[in-house]
Protein backbone atom coordinates (compact mmCIF):
# COMPACT_ATOMS: atom_id res chain seq x y z
CA UNK A 1 0.00 0.00 0.00
CA UNK A 2 1.15 3.63 -0.69
CA UNK A 3 1.69 6.06 2.58
CA UNK A 4 2.21 9.96 0.68
CA UNK A 5 4.26 7.82 -2.12
CA UNK A 6 5.89 5.58 -0.45
CA UNK A 7 5.14 1.88 0.04
CA UNK A 8 4.71 0.60 3.33
CA UNK A 9 3.24 -2.49 4.62
CA UNK A 10 3.91 -4.90 1.70
CA UNK A 11 2.52 -7.94 3.28
CA UNK A 12 -0.30 -6.90 5.14
CA UNK A 13 -2.49 -5.40 2.72
CA UNK A 14 -6.38 -4.23 3.33
CA UNK A 15 -8.46 -5.42 1.35
CA UNK A 16 -12.32 -5.28 1.90
CA UNK A 17 -15.03 -6.64 -1.32
CA UNK A 18 -12.15 -6.75 -3.68
CA UNK A 19 -11.04 -3.34 -2.84
CA UNK A 20 -7.85 -1.95 -1.46
CA UNK A 21 -8.15 0.59 2.04
CA UNK A 22 -7.56 4.52 0.97
CA UNK A 23 -6.29 6.51 3.67
CA UNK A 24 -8.24 8.75 5.77
CA UNK A 25 -7.50 11.29 8.57
CA UNK A 26 -3.73 10.26 7.99
CA UNK A 27 -4.70 6.37 8.99
CA UNK A 28 -5.01 3.65 6.71
CA UNK A 29 -5.83 -0.12 7.76
CA UNK A 30 -3.72 -2.93 7.38
CA UNK A 31 -3.78 -6.62 8.41
CA UNK A 32 -1.91 -8.76 9.88
CA UNK A 33 -2.05 -12.31 8.03
CA UNK A 34 -0.22 -14.05 10.55
CA UNK A 35 -2.53 -13.28 13.52
CA UNK A 36 -5.76 -12.49 10.92
CA UNK A 37 -6.12 -8.96 13.19
CA UNK A 38 -6.43 -5.23 11.69
CA UNK A 39 -4.39 -2.09 13.18
CA UNK A 40 -3.36 1.11 11.71
CA UNK A 41 -0.42 2.67 9.81
CA UNK A 42 -0.50 6.79 10.58
CA UNK A 43 0.73 9.07 7.95
CA UNK A 44 4.64 8.23 8.43
CA UNK A 45 3.84 4.57 7.55
CA UNK A 46 4.42 3.48 10.74
CA UNK A 47 2.53 1.56 13.37
CA UNK A 48 -0.07 4.05 14.96
CA UNK A 49 -2.51 1.13 15.91
CA UNK A 50 -1.35 -2.32 16.70
CA UNK A 51 -3.10 -5.26 14.89
CA UNK A 52 -5.35 -6.11 18.09
CA UNK A 53 -8.80 -6.15 16.21
CA UNK A 54 -10.61 -8.59 14.01
CA UNK A 55 -12.20 -5.82 11.27
CA UNK A 56 -12.14 -1.96 11.52
CA UNK A 57 -13.96 1.06 9.09
CA UNK A 58 -11.54 4.06 8.35
CA UNK A 59 -11.27 6.93 10.61
CA UNK A 60 -14.14 9.84 10.84
CA UNK A 61 -13.87 12.88 12.67
CA UNK A 62 -10.92 11.26 14.76
CA UNK A 63 -13.05 7.90 15.90
CA UNK A 64 -13.23 4.65 13.99
CA UNK A 65 -15.23 1.44 14.15
CA UNK A 66 -13.63 -1.92 15.09
CA UNK A 67 -14.60 -5.15 16.09
CA UNK A 68 -13.34 -7.55 18.86
CA UNK A 69 -13.50 -10.97 19.88
CA UNK A 70 -15.38 -11.70 17.15
CA UNK A 71 -15.61 -14.72 15.00
CA UNK A 72 -16.16 -15.32 11.22
CA UNK A 73 -19.86 -16.20 10.86
CA UNK A 74 -21.79 -17.71 7.18
CA UNK A 75 -24.89 -16.05 5.89
CA UNK A 76 -26.83 -18.74 7.79
CA UNK A 77 -25.20 -17.87 10.99
CA UNK A 78 -23.22 -21.06 11.74
CA UNK A 79 -19.55 -20.65 12.29
CA UNK A 80 -16.76 -20.13 9.43
CA UNK A 81 -14.18 -22.42 9.24
CA UNK A 82 -11.69 -24.97 7.25
CA UNK A 83 -14.32 -27.84 7.96
CA UNK A 84 -17.60 -25.37 6.99
CA UNK A 85 -16.19 -22.75 4.13
CA UNK A 86 -18.50 -19.87 3.42
CA UNK A 87 -18.47 -17.37 0.27
CA UNK A 88 -20.63 -14.77 2.42
CA UNK A 89 -20.41 -14.30 5.51
CA UNK A 90 -20.01 -11.49 8.66
CA UNK A 91 -17.73 -10.78 11.72
CA UNK A 92 -19.92 -11.91 14.85
CA UNK A 93 -18.34 -9.93 18.07
CA UNK A 94 -17.94 -6.54 19.72
CA UNK A 95 -18.56 -3.36 18.14
CA UNK A 96 -16.81 -0.55 19.66
CA UNK A 97 -15.20 2.86 18.77
CA UNK A 98 -11.53 4.15 19.43
CA UNK A 99 -9.86 7.29 18.93
CA UNK A 100 -6.29 7.88 17.13
CA UNK A 101 -4.31 6.01 19.89
CA UNK A 102 -6.27 2.56 19.88
CA UNK A 103 -8.55 4.34 23.18
CA UNK A 104 -11.93 2.64 23.02
CA UNK A 105 -14.28 5.30 23.81
CA UNK A 106 -17.65 3.63 23.26
CA UNK A 107 -17.82 -0.18 23.88
CA UNK A 108 -20.62 -2.72 22.99
CA UNK A 109 -22.56 -0.48 20.64
CA UNK A 110 -25.39 -2.18 18.30
CA UNK A 111 -24.03 -2.20 14.64
CA UNK A 112 -27.39 -1.13 13.20
CA UNK A 113 -27.40 2.15 15.29
CA UNK A 114 -24.04 3.09 12.86
CA UNK A 115 -25.96 3.02 9.68
CA UNK A 116 -26.35 6.98 8.92
CA UNK A 117 -24.51 8.37 11.42
CA UNK A 118 -23.24 11.89 11.08
CA UNK A 119 -19.58 11.30 12.39
CA UNK A 120 -18.82 15.31 12.26
CA UNK A 121 -21.47 16.11 14.07
CA UNK A 122 -20.26 14.61 17.42
CA UNK A 123 -20.33 16.07 20.64
CA UNK A 124 -19.47 14.78 24.21
CA UNK A 125 -22.31 15.57 26.34
CA UNK A 126 -23.66 15.05 29.67
CA UNK A 127 -27.24 13.49 29.00
CA UNK A 128 -29.10 12.81 25.40
CA UNK A 129 -31.68 15.46 24.86
CA UNK A 130 -32.82 15.55 21.77
CA UNK A 131 -33.57 11.64 20.58
CA UNK A 132 -35.60 12.97 17.74
CA UNK A 133 -33.02 13.50 15.52
CA UNK A 134 -29.75 12.34 17.41
CA UNK A 135 -28.18 8.78 18.40
CA UNK A 136 -26.23 9.01 21.86
CA UNK A 137 -23.50 6.35 23.07
CA UNK A 138 -22.61 6.04 26.23
CA UNK A 139 -18.15 7.13 26.39
CA UNK A 140 -16.14 5.14 28.82
CA UNK A 141 -15.10 8.16 30.31
CA UNK A 142 -18.72 9.49 31.43
CA UNK A 143 -21.44 11.05 29.29
CA UNK A 144 -22.23 10.11 25.89
CA UNK A 145 -21.46 10.47 22.58
CA UNK A 146 -24.14 12.82 20.56
CA UNK A 147 -24.15 12.48 16.48
CA UNK A 148 -26.46 13.57 14.25
CA UNK A 149 -28.73 10.76 12.43
CA UNK A 150 -28.45 11.19 9.11
CA UNK A 151 -31.63 9.27 8.30
CA UNK A 152 -33.59 11.01 10.73
CA UNK A 153 -32.46 14.02 9.81
CA UNK A 154 -33.34 13.86 5.60
CA UNK A 155 -37.05 12.45 6.89
CA UNK A 156 -37.55 15.66 8.92
CA UNK A 157 -36.63 17.85 6.47
CA UNK A 158 -38.19 16.24 3.41
CA UNK A 159 -41.14 15.95 5.22
CA UNK A 160 -41.40 19.24 7.48
CA UNK A 161 -39.45 21.70 5.20
CA UNK A 162 -39.64 20.31 1.41
CA UNK A 163 -42.91 18.68 1.02
CA UNK A 164 -44.58 22.12 2.43
CA UNK A 165 -42.88 24.34 0.59
CA UNK A 166 -44.73 27.19 -2.09
CA UNK A 167 -43.97 25.83 -5.43
CA UNK A 168 -42.18 28.94 -6.18
CA UNK A 169 -39.89 27.83 -3.55
CA UNK A 170 -39.18 24.17 -4.95
CA UNK A 171 -36.24 24.88 -7.30
CA UNK A 172 -34.22 26.07 -3.96
CA UNK A 173 -33.33 22.65 -3.40
CA UNK A 174 -32.57 21.82 -7.17
CA UNK A 175 -28.70 21.06 -7.82
CA UNK A 176 -26.71 22.74 -10.26
CA UNK A 177 -26.85 19.08 -12.80
CA UNK A 178 -30.29 16.78 -12.47
CA UNK A 179 -30.38 13.14 -13.87
CA UNK A 180 -33.96 12.44 -15.30
CA UNK A 181 -34.87 9.06 -16.06
CA UNK A 182 -38.16 8.25 -17.79
CA UNK A 183 -39.98 5.04 -16.81
CA UNK A 184 -42.21 4.97 -20.12
CA UNK A 185 -41.23 4.67 -23.95
CA UNK A 186 -37.51 2.98 -23.32
CA UNK A 187 -36.48 6.94 -22.27
CA UNK A 188 -32.78 7.00 -21.34
CA UNK A 189 -31.17 9.21 -18.65
CA UNK A 190 -30.13 12.54 -19.50
CA UNK A 191 -28.72 15.43 -17.31
CA UNK A 192 -30.53 18.60 -17.50
CA UNK A 193 -29.22 22.06 -15.41
CA UNK A 194 -31.45 23.11 -12.84
CA UNK A 195 -32.91 25.85 -15.27
CA UNK A 196 -33.66 23.52 -17.62
CA UNK A 197 -35.37 21.01 -15.28
CA UNK A 198 -37.46 23.59 -13.61
CA UNK A 199 -38.41 25.05 -16.63
CA UNK A 200 -39.48 21.30 -18.45
CA UNK A 201 -40.45 19.22 -15.23
CA UNK A 202 -41.70 21.87 -12.84
CA UNK A 203 -45.86 21.15 -13.12
CA UNK A 204 -44.38 17.34 -12.66
CA UNK A 205 -42.14 17.22 -9.76
CA UNK A 206 -45.41 19.38 -8.09
CA UNK A 207 -47.42 16.65 -9.02
CA UNK A 208 -45.37 13.55 -7.95
CA UNK A 209 -44.95 15.86 -4.14
CA UNK A 210 -48.72 16.20 -4.03
CA UNK A 211 -48.85 12.26 -4.51
CA UNK A 212 -46.59 11.74 -1.79
CA UNK A 213 -48.33 13.89 0.19
CA UNK A 214 -51.73 12.50 -0.14
CA UNK A 215 -50.24 8.59 0.00
CA UNK A 216 -47.79 8.85 1.80
CA UNK A 217 -47.55 5.32 3.06
CA UNK A 218 -46.87 4.09 -0.62
CA UNK A 219 -43.38 5.97 -0.14
CA UNK A 220 -40.51 4.77 1.33
CA UNK A 221 -36.75 6.30 2.17
CA UNK A 222 -33.21 4.42 1.20
CA UNK A 223 -30.29 5.92 1.82
CA UNK A 224 -27.33 5.16 -0.54
CA UNK A 225 -23.83 6.21 -2.07
CA UNK A 226 -23.65 8.35 -4.92
CA UNK A 227 -23.09 6.59 -7.85
CA UNK A 228 -19.50 7.20 -9.75
CA UNK A 229 -20.74 5.16 -12.88
CA UNK A 230 -23.85 8.07 -13.08
CA UNK A 231 -23.31 10.96 -11.62
CA UNK A 232 -19.77 11.87 -13.75
CA UNK A 233 -20.53 15.65 -14.32
CA UNK A 234 -17.64 17.68 -12.86
CA UNK A 235 -20.22 19.22 -10.76
CA UNK A 236 -20.35 15.70 -8.68
CA UNK A 237 -16.61 15.86 -8.26
CA UNK A 238 -16.40 17.26 -4.31
CA UNK A 239 -18.89 14.95 -3.21
CA UNK A 240 -16.05 11.81 -3.94
CA UNK A 241 -12.62 10.60 -1.74
CA UNK A 242 -9.67 11.40 -3.20
CA UNK A 243 -9.79 7.99 -4.13
CA UNK A 244 -12.47 8.22 -6.07
CA UNK A 245 -15.12 6.97 -3.60
CA UNK A 246 -18.46 8.23 -2.95
CA UNK A 247 -17.84 10.21 0.45
CA UNK A 248 -21.11 9.14 2.04
CA UNK A 249 -19.53 9.86 5.53
CA UNK A 250 -20.15 13.81 4.43
CA UNK A 251 -22.47 13.62 2.27
CA UNK A 252 -25.01 10.93 1.78
CA UNK A 253 -27.84 10.30 -0.57
CA UNK A 254 -31.82 9.17 0.06
CA UNK A 255 -33.78 8.11 -2.21
CA UNK A 256 -37.51 8.38 -2.07
CA UNK A 257 -38.98 5.30 -3.63
CA UNK A 258 -43.05 5.85 -4.27
CA UNK A 259 -44.84 2.65 -5.50
CA UNK A 260 -47.48 3.43 -7.99
CA UNK A 261 -50.66 1.00 -8.34
CA UNK A 262 -53.51 0.75 -10.73
CA UNK A 263 -57.19 1.39 -9.37
CA UNK A 264 -57.44 -1.88 -8.13
CA UNK A 265 -54.54 -1.48 -5.99
CA UNK A 266 -52.33 -4.04 -8.31
CA UNK A 267 -48.51 -2.70 -8.66
CA UNK A 268 -47.53 -1.00 -11.87
CA UNK A 269 -43.90 0.54 -11.25
CA UNK A 270 -41.98 2.19 -8.81
CA UNK A 271 -40.48 6.03 -9.01
CA UNK A 272 -37.80 7.37 -7.48
CA UNK A 273 -36.40 10.96 -6.46
CA UNK A 274 -32.77 11.05 -5.32
CA UNK A 275 -31.44 13.77 -2.77
CA UNK A 276 -27.13 14.50 -2.04
CA UNK A 277 -26.66 16.20 1.46
CA UNK A 278 -24.44 19.25 0.21
CA UNK A 279 -23.17 22.20 2.13
CA UNK A 280 -26.03 23.67 1.17
CA UNK A 281 -28.07 21.21 2.61
CA UNK A 282 -30.17 18.44 0.69
CA UNK A 283 -30.56 18.58 -2.81
CA UNK A 284 -32.74 16.84 -5.66
CA UNK A 285 -29.73 15.29 -8.09
CA UNK A 286 -32.28 12.95 -9.85
CA UNK A 287 -35.69 11.45 -10.81
CA UNK A 288 -36.99 8.01 -12.71
CA UNK A 289 -40.65 8.80 -13.56
CA UNK A 290 -43.25 8.67 -15.76
CA UNK A 291 -44.53 11.82 -17.30
CA UNK A 292 -46.19 12.92 -20.38
CA UNK A 293 -43.38 15.64 -21.32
Amino acid sequence: MLKNGKQVGKDSLYAFDMMYDCEQENMIRFRDWKTDKVGFFNKDGKIAIKAKYNDAQPFYNGVAIVIYNGMRVCADGTPMNDKNPCEHWYWDGTTALIDHVGHIVADSIRVKQLQNINWYSKQLVKNPTDTALHLYLKARQGGYYSFVDYQKEFMYWFYQNYLIRESNQIHLSTFDVISVEGLSKNTLRTFVSSKTFGRTYHKTLLKKLHAIKSHPSGTQVFSESLNDMIYTQTAFKSYFTDCGEPDSERYPLFNVVTTVNNAQGQFLHQEYLSFLRTEEGYKLIGVAWKTTQ
